[in-house]
């Protein structure tokens, strides 16, 4: 079987995992992955000693279908993770435009409608915006005004054009912003499968570590391999925390409303 297939094969397992249970990889996946590679292959010589103290060499031989889960659910997550930067590179260049197109739209309404106090004020009032999606209702909002009073805006040379340019980026930008919370308010899928992989992975990789010590613990030899990969796990785990969004890009934190977006 191929990554893909084995991952397909331990949907079944993972679906029934206690999400209690599941494992969150606070240390490198890739090096993770060749160090169970590694181990492995160490503890295949050690068999009739391991299992003779009651190892499930079933679960040990199933490794290798483990480590192909986990190496295609770790590549799914970054490439979801890229997704992410690339949005929000996208709404950066949009969010820019947003603004850019709410001033412009604002300063030509407030100067076509200065003889009609109504007019004017509904423009102050519409553009008193504090949130995106205020930004973005405001724009609509504005483009309605600006539509049932086309004759006032020909008095003064406004271009026209600029409404459907205006209607347009509103409709992406509500579009960008909608995943981009979308994503800030649930776990992604693909992380989710990914540490329940790392999980079943380290469900195996432990068993046969902690085995491997007691087994071994007078053979400085043969216990190397079990206790150099014990150490590892012990260094990188700990109490440490997930990565926070400023290690993992994502579209959490967006530009502050009222000024344009930083550069």
């Amino acid at each position: 079987m191929n990554n893909s297939e084995m991952l397909k094969s331990k949907i079944p397992v993972f679906e029934a995992m206690n999400v209690a249970d599941v494992k969150y990889p606070h240390r490198n996946i890739d090096f993770y992955l060749q160090e169970s590679e590694n181990l492995f292959q160490w503890c295949q010589q050690d068999k009739d000693k391991l299992t003779h103290v009651g190892l499930n060499w079933d679960m040990i031989s199933d490794i290798p279908n483990r480590i192909g889960a986990l190496r295609e659910a770790q590549s799914l997550w970054v490439h979801e993770r890229f997704e992410k930067t690339e949005l929000k590179a996208e709404w950066k260049a949009k969010s820019t435009a947003l603004y850019d197109m709410l001033d412009k739209l604002g300063h030509a309404l407030h100067y076509a409608f200065r003889k009609s106090p109504t007019l004017h004020k509904q423009v102050t009032d519409i553009t008193n915006t504090t949130r995106h999606a205020d930004a973005i209702q405001s724009l609509n909002s504005l483009l309605v005004l600006a539509r049932g009073n086309e004759s006032l805006l020909r008095a003064i040379n406004f271009d026209l054009s600029n409404l459907d340019q205006a209607a347009n980026l509103a409709t992406e930008v509500a579009r960008i912003l909608a995943v981009a919370n979308t994503d800030k308010n649930q776990e992604s899928d693909a992380k989710i499968l990914r540490n329940k992989a790392y999980t079943h992975l380290k469900e195996a990789n432990d068993e046969l570590k902690e085995c491997g010590k007691y087994v071994f613990y007078e053979d400085e030899v043969r216990l190397k391999g079990y206790a150099m990969a014990f150490k590892n796990k012990k260094s990188n785990t700990g109490n440490a925390t997930p990565p926070t969004s400023s290690t993992i890009p994502t579209v959490g934190t967006l530009p502050p409303v009222g000024a344009q977006p930083p550069a």
